[in-house]
């Protein structure tokens, strides 16, 4: 469907960053302080930009008194903070930002026991943050250690072969890469494994490509989506066939898309077997979509995975991925027997929240990645969510993914003055931004080692976005630097 199809509107930002940070000094400070088990940690190093200088950015973090291994709730023996005392210590934060209307719930992680709510139950706009929803349906729906199998296939006829989709939007156009997630799966890697097939097959002269993307039904671009969005490339064409999250290479700009991302990894996967078959079989330089799916009978030719689908997990909310959480829950859906348009996966999350048990009065779901305006989460939904993902040890990839303060992810740039410091390397949070709205749902230890979980949630005015962040970067700190009794 063309991005002209879908409304237009005023601009807005939505985070989605794809900073590759490095997690050696996460190690350092936050697993002496927090056992393996509960907070699974980012899966090693995945880039060069942390320095010894940030070691001393990043205060100290105290041992907790007691915490939960994955395999049982937090035992909760540090003192428990007083809702006056937290009341005090969030609005003494918020104070600086007097225009910003902020909704809070802060939960001990030990007993659910609410510590704080303003406006709580309120459903509101909740941006990025929406991604812990559907996290928590793509975890407890798919095997975490599953993987994502591209192939190659016989077509109908003798030099056809059919790339097939199946939910990976991570791909990478060179040899697959077993120590990445993203490109851990590489359409080099495909055309070459397919290429000895067809020499094994005697298979010469021409030779055309064509996709199969059936696996994902409905609009490719989700109606509640705004054209400007779409132009803007915080989002593109959802199918279950991509390269680098929708985007033209690794290192693309958010606008750099081509118009149709399965065709285009397409067109990728024959230049490569063009150059693996040599000048033996002549690859055509244009590719098809297939009109219906390829029978489960044609014989295979080649196939790549992804990364597991909990490593994807973990990218899709320290980036904030847009692409592999609308890809990844539709993958999701289908494994569990749901419709894969946008409507019926938005059910999906919407259902599986209630399923688990959350309180979802109020909860509007009209997408996977948080990026329209119809959705509607409260503050004590959110929390509920983050107090589920730090308990469950089903959901550990979804710990292992948040964002660390200041040092990873969509928040490796937030947490750096003084006024929030405290938070910096203690907090992990998902964060959401859209021009109307920010948010900020995660976890901290207080002072005390006292585990709480907390939602904040802001409604931007106009042309206040910093200032809404910085108001609830400057909450979280304030979680992690008090007793608050």
């Amino acid at each position: 469907m063309p991005a002209s199809a879908v409304p237009s509107r005023p601009r807005r930002r939505s985070r989605g960053r794809r900073t590759l940070i490095g997690v050696l000094l996460v190690l350092a400070i936050i697993a002496v302080a927090v056992p393996v088990g509960l907070f699974a940690l980012p899966g090693g190093p995945t880039g060069d930009s942390w320095t010894a200088d940030d070691a001393a950015a990043i205060p100290a973090q105290r041992p907790p008194t007691a915490l939960a291994t994955s395999a049982g709730s937090p035992a909760g023996t540090a003192p428990l903070p007083t809702s006056a005392g937290v009341a005090a210590a969030l609005a003494a934060a918020r104070s600086v930002a007097p225009g910003v209307d902020v909704s809070a719930a802060v939960l001990d992680a030990a007993t659910g026991r609410a510590v704080h709510q303003d406006a709580a139950a309120e459903p509101r706009l909740p941006a990025s943050n929406l991604k812990l929803l559907s996290s928590l349906a793509i975890l407890s729906t798919l095997d975490p250690q599953s993987r994502l199998t591209t192939t190659a296939v016989r077509g109908t006829g003798r030099g056809e072969v059919v790339l097939v989709g199946a939910g990976d939007v991570m791909l990478g156009s060179g040899r697959s890469d077993p120590s990445a997630t993203q490109g851990h799966a590489g359409l080099r890697t495909l055309a070459e494994r397919t290429a000895t097939s067809l020499r094994a097959a005697g298979v010469t002269g021409p030779v055309r490509v064509s996709v199969d993307t059936t696996r994902f039904a409905g609009p490719a671009l989700n109606p509640a989506w705004y054209a400007d969005d779409v132009a803007d490339g915080q989002i593109g064409a959802v199918g279950p066939l991509a390269l680098w999250s929708g985007h033209s290479r690794a290192d693309a700009a958010p606008g750099e898309r081509p118009a149709d991302p399965a065709l285009a990894a397409g067109q990728v996967f024959a230049a490569a077997l063009r150059t693996a078959l040599g000048p033996a079989a002549d690859v055509a330089p244009v590719v098809t979509r297939t009109p219906a799916p390829v029978p489960s009978t044609a014989a295979r030719l080649g196939a790549v995975d992804s990364a597991t689908v909990g490593e994807q997990v973990r990218w899709l909310l320290e980036h904030s991925d847009n692409d592999v959480a609308e890809a990844l829950t539709r993958v999701a859906a289908r494994a569990a027997g749901r419709p894969t348009d946008p409507v019926g996966t938005a059910a999906f999350v919407k259902d599986t929240a209630t399923r688990l048990g959350l309180d979802t009065r109020g909860l509007v779901v009209t997408d996977a990645c948080g990026l329209a305006d119809g959705n509607r989460v409260s503050a004590s939904t959110l929390a509920g969510a983050m107090r589920r993902i730090v308990t469950d040890g089903r959901f550990d990839d979804g710990v292992a993914g948040l964002p660390v303060a200041g040092l990873t992810g969509t928040l490796d740039d937030r947490f750096d003055d003084a006024a929030d410091a405290a938070g910096a390397g203690v907090v992990r949070a998902k964060t959401g931004t859209l021009n109307a709205a920010s948010t900020l749902t995660g976890y901290v230890l207080d002072r005390d080692g006292r585990l709480l979980v907390f939602a904040l949630m802001a409604s931007n005015p106009p042309g206040a976005t910093a200032a809404a962040r910085g108001a609830l970067d400057r909450a979280a700190a304030a979680l992690a630097g008090c007793g608050c009794r």
